[in-house]
């Protein structure tokens, strides 16, 4: 009989493994258009790390750090990108699974991106967020 411990382990090494394929998948070519303050800019899936809410905005960051404020609600996105490997841990953020870093289920259960920032899944996620990366692993 495996203990907790085990089990978080060995979970923890699958979904890495599913991270590791998930960063093979390709998505390049696949762009979103962002209307900015500038204009509209085509952005590739593959270059957004997280996006988050700030009121009537969402920003979208980067993997080179950039962000790109955007007029509309985190909530549009949701639905236009979660066919894409990005996933709402909280109201105010959707990660792209393929930039996480690592998944820790302590202090509540919080994910690293691959830009350094770490964000706290909402409980009323973290069952919707395991059952996504249970889905990728079988």
């Amino acid at each position: 009989m495996h203990n907790s411990s085990d089990s978080q382990n060995q979970l923890l090494q699958k979904i890495e493994e599913v991270f590791i394929q998930l960063k093979n998948i390709s998505l390049t070519g696949k762009k979103i258009a962002l209307t900015t303050a500038y204009g509209i800019e085509l952005i590739l899936l593959e270059d957004i790390v997280r996006l988050e809410s700030q009121n009537t905005h969402t920003m979208f960051w980067l993997n080179d750090r950039t962000k790109k404020i955007v007029s509309g609600s985190i909530g549009h996105f949701d639905k236009t990108l979660n066919e894409y490997y990005f996933f709402r841990i909280h109201q105010s953020h959707i990660i792209n699974l393929v930039h996480v870093k690592s998944y820790s289920k302590t202090d509540g259960g919080s994910v690293t991106m691959s830009d350094g920032i770490s964000m706290d899944v909402s409980r009323r996620k973290r069952k919707d967020f395991m059952k996504r990366l249970n889905a990728l692993i079988c």
